[in-house]
């Protein structure tokens, strides 16, 4: 999914890719192509979508970004310790 912020607003709204995409005026298989990565969106249809879903089109189209690393990088050879399993002690 290209646009992960947009699938989880789809998903938040409870709404079928069919019905966003008869909110918004475009066949669904469009909306499917350019959720995928196939196709682009043009600027009027992002426009279209954040209003039918109730989310800000910069957010909804964000390129996705890995989260930062941690501050201090992982030593070589550290042993972590391991979780006791429930019931055991």
């Amino acid at each position: 999914m290209r646009f992960p912020n947009l699938a989880w607003a789809i998903d938040h709204r409870r709404l079928a890719h069919y019905e966003l995409a008869s909110k918004v005026g475009v066949e669904r298989t469009r909306l499917s192509r350019c959720l995928n990565g196939a196709a682009e969106f043009a600027p009027h249809e992002k426009e279209h979508i954040a209003l039918a879903v109730d989310f800000p089109a910069e957010w909804l189209f964000a390129e996705p970004r890995p989260p930062k690393r941690n501050s201090q990088p992982m030593e070589q050879n550290v042993q972590i310790p391991a979780l006791a399993l429930a019931g055991e002690r």
